[in-house]
């Protein structure tokens, strides 16, 4: 633009030549070189939709703009304007979360009455509500969560979703919970069901997590807060890097600390005068086993011990719940088979990688029966409309899974059976392989394969659209952990050396056929969540690299098995004929 200036304002001072011919040069070209390239109406004239005449005293310049003294700027394209003021909307949005996340900062600390009996702080909660309906308006909100509360919440009831009727539910939450709606929106739900683009959602998340990290450094702690945490650790999304795992421990924190572990569980200084007192509501008892079951779930996964053991507060809880049955009943199942997982865990010491268990042992023989006994005595008083549950039989079917692990353990090898399951992780040099095959170990590996091949057609009934649902710190790395413990049956049924092949052939394994309903599941996954946005269907699609490690060692086992084979064969050639004559 500078050096057009420079060339209209040396033309000025230099006008050109008049022609030999003796004609004059026409004004309106002389007035379009003033103008310089001028093709559109400058900004102000565009805005009142007149004439913009060119100035022949200020090159650059149209007539008003110098008579008004104004900055004369060509008016940009309707494709231009359009993006500037989507750009400058972000902007003030952007800007408003920021001045609302130090506002929240301040007063995130405050546990007042209305706090301790489970609503928000009513600053911070008015503050978060105009936050959330500068970027969603009311009747997106009501339809988003009649969304969650049909499709999320009915396959995973961990929080209390206010005390309002279905009709109200959304003022009830917005006046009870806010922080919580705001979390549902934006982790639990789709971006098409909150009727938001990528972006605002990815905004409502890093909110949530600004919110509930201030609570974290004040020891502020509300209902509200904890029903928050679980919600972003339960349904946490690939696109925002927060780890489920702290959220979980975080949730639990707060509980303690806000009093729903009760006299058992004291409360951190800090937190002890604002604690909540007297008996637990149905919602804050459906928090506290929500917290347990995520812990649980979390702790098995990785394979790290946790502290935060079933108590007297959990009993509590439980038992209200049990005392108002409607709607809690798939809640107390799940309970009932994490309290039962995590039983199981403490008697085989799955997340202590020093300690082993041998498949013979007493501890290990009583634990198969114990779980046994109790997933009949499950399936027994199951209601009748849960006893086709898709998500319960896979969950009994992981408690099988785990009694039956110990035979494939080694002493130095269990630190392997803990996320992530990658290739890396099956311990191709350190596989079970036992001296003798007793009637318990072949049983056990039996049980152990069947299993993991039921909880995978279990998977595969599942329509693709409640997978998606389903949370991720309890559902996914399930998945492809039964995948993974099938390659590593597969490893110790045809390794070099391996013992567990008198059991069963790779043929009867058949961890291929596994392989390929999981790629079904997941291209139905990415038909429906084409961007990837649910850590689901990322970790199941992970299962290729398990296939990926499984062709390669195939292949070198078939050329070993093939050595093998042909060294044999000359040797008996040799021992027929020593002269080389038959």
């Amino acid at each position: 633009m500078r050096s057009l200036t420079r060339h209209v304002s040396h033309r000025l001072h230099h006008p050109p030549a008049r022609p030999a011919t003796g004609h004059s040069s026409s004004p309106n070209a002389y007035t379009q070189l003033a103008m310089g390239k001028r093709f559109r109406a400058c900004e102000a004239c565009h805005a009142l939709k007149i004439k913009c005449d060119p100035s022949l005293a200020e090159p650059g310049c149209c007539e008003r703009c110098v008579r008004t003294s104004t900055t004369c700027v060509p008016a940009a394209r309707r494709w231009q304007r359009d993006r500037i003021q989507e750009l400058e909307a972000q902007v003030a949005q952007l800007q408003l979360a920021l001045d609302e996340t130090r506002a929240a900062s301040v007063s995130a600390g405050r546990c007042t009455r209305d706090t301790s009996v489970g609503s928000s702080d009513h600053g911070s909660g008015d503050k978060m509500l105009a936050f959330l309906d500068a970027l969603v308006d009311l009747s997106a909100q009501a339809r988003a969560l009649t969304v969650y509360a049909h499709h999320v919440h009915s396959a995973w009831p961990v929080i209390s979703l206010g005390t309002g009727t279905s009709d109200s539910q959304i003022l009830s939450m917005r006046d009870e919970f806010p922080i919580t709606l705001v979390a549902i929106l934006a982790f639990a739900l789709t971006s098409h069901d909150v009727q938001v683009d990528a972006q605002t959602q990815q905004v409502l998340r890093q909110r949530v997590a600004d919110v509930v990290g201030a609570a974290m450094t004040t020891q502020a702690c509300s209902h509200d807060l904890i029903q928050a945490s679980l919600v972003a650790a339960f349904w946490v999304r690939p696109a925002f890097d927060t780890n489920c795992y702290r959220l979980i421990a975080l949730a639990i924190d707060m509980g303690v600390d806000f009093g729903l572990g009760g006299d058992s569980m004291p409360s951190s200084p800090p937190a002890w005068f604002g604690r909540h007192r007297g008996p637990l509501s149905p919602g804050m008892a459906r928090s506290w086993l929500g917290a347990y079951v995520g812990s649980k779930f979390a702790s098995i996964s990785t394979r790290r011990q946790d502290a935060h053991c079933w108590g007297p507060s959990h009993d509590s809880a439980f038992n209200l719940l049990e005392q108002q049955p409607e709607g809690n009943h798939l809640l107390l199942e799940i309970t009932r088979i994490a309290h039962l997982q995590a039983t199981l865990a403490n008697d085989l010491a799955l997340c202590d990688a020093n300690v082993y268990r041998d498949m013979n042992s007493e501890i290990v023989r009583a634990s198969r029966s114990a779980v046994r006994e109790r997933i009949e005595a499950i399936e027994r008083n199951l209601p009748p409309w849960l006893a086709q549950d898709h998500q319960l039989r896979f969950l009994r079917l992981q408690s099988v899974i785990l009694s039956n692990e110990p035979v494939l353990h080694t002493t130095s090898n269990k630190a392997f059976f803990g996320a992530p399951y990658i290739a890396a992780r099956i311990g191709v040099h350190d596989f079970a392989c036992p001296d003798e095959i007793t009637p318990v170990v072949q049983d056990a590996l039996l049980s152990l394969v069947r299993a993991c091949h039921d909880a995978i057609d279990v998977v595969a009934r599942v329509p693709t659209a409640e997978l998606l649902n389903l949370t991720t710190l309890c559902f996914a790395s399930s998945v492809t952990y039964n995948l993974a413990l099938l390659v590593k049956v597969h490893v110790a049924v045809s390794a070099p050396g391996n013992s567990y092949g008198q059991i069963m052939t790779r043929q009867q394994l058949n961890v291929r056929q596994a392989m390929e309903k999981l790629k079904q599941v997941n291209a139905a996954l990415v038909a429906l969540d084409p961007r990837m946005d649910n850590w689901n269907t990322r970790i199941i699609g992970a299962a290729a690299w398990l296939e990926t490690w499984l062709v390669d060692y195939e292949s070198i086992v078939q050329r070993f098995e093939h050595t093998l084979q042909r060294g044999a064969a000359e040797e008996a050639m040799g021992s027929l004929s020593p002269s080389g004559f038959f």
